[in-house]
């Protein structure tokens, strides 16, 4: 009898734990839920963030392999003068970008960044994985290009959708060197990444400025006003923080 009893009140106590352990599954199902919930309402990272980066290209398929085209022979030595680099005089860099044909806009050209946000020891530095990314994205974009100028693709409709896939990769590339510039210049001021909201996913805001050394020209900010008022923001409270300890080393 005591074993049957042992056995009763064993199942009981077994029966117990189990009927608390769903309870306590529930409660912290419940929980994560509403954490999750409540992130997605009230977090405002959540709400900062939405529309920020632009969506992936409508015509990549989620899988597919990569095609190799042939080009006539006159088509590939005019490739391989180009993929191979090109070197300019310095002297006459300068000036023949400046004769090439530019949009009327602000967003023709590349971002300032303004002098007052340059830490005294700024240089923009990229590891070995993020240059060889950038070398194919540009010949990624420079492959494209020269296949809508072949013989064959020429005037037919692949020759805009090569181009347009080009212009795509290239404003990859483009938020690419924002973000490494952005990166760079915060180092140099001794500002986390992280207190700075959006530097990587952020675009361009493209807002026209005044230049400051060319009348009739205008630039557009490689930081917005809003990554523009937390940097001060945590240089101020970093200066503030550093007087607090000067003062309290002097006690």
């Amino acid at each position: 009898m005591a074993r049957t009893r042992s056995s009763s009140s064993s199942d009981s106590s077994d029966s117990s734990r189990r009927t608390r352990k769903r309870r306590s599954h529930s409660h912290s199902s419940l929980s994560s839920t509403s954490s999750v919930h409540s992130e997605n309402v009230e977090s405002p990272e959540a709400l900062e963030n939405v529309g920020i980066a632009p969506a992936p290209p409508e015509d990549l398929p989620v899988e597919m392999t990569r095609e190799k085209v042939n080009l006539t022979e006159a088509e590939i030595t005019s490739f391989r003068g180009f993929a191979k680099g090109s070197a300019p005089d310095p002297r006459l860099r300068e000036t023949w970008f400046n004769t090439l044909p530019t949009i009327n806009d602000v967003a023709a050209a590349a971002p300032r960044l303004d002098k007052k946000l340059k830490g005294p020891n700024y240089k923009i530095s990229m590891t070995e994985s993020q240059a060889i990314q950038h070398h194919e994205g540009l010949f990624a974009a420079l492959n494209l290009l020269m296949l809508s100028n072949a013989s064959n693709i020429r005037g037919t409709d692949d020759e805009v959708k090569f181009r347009e896939r080009a212009m795509r990769i290239i404003s990859v590339q483009i938020q690419d060197l924002t973000v490494l510039r952005r990166l760079s210049a915060l180092d140099s001021l001794g500002v986390p990444s992280g207190e700075v909201s959006g530097v990587r996913r952020k675009t361009l805001d493209l807002k026209p400025e005044k230049h400051p050394n060319v009348d009739g020209e205008q630039i557009h900010q490689l930081f917005s006003t809003e990554m523009v008022e937390d940097i001060k923001a945590y240089l101020k409270q970093k200066e503030k923080n550093k007087t607090a300890r000067t003062s309290l080393a002097k006690i």
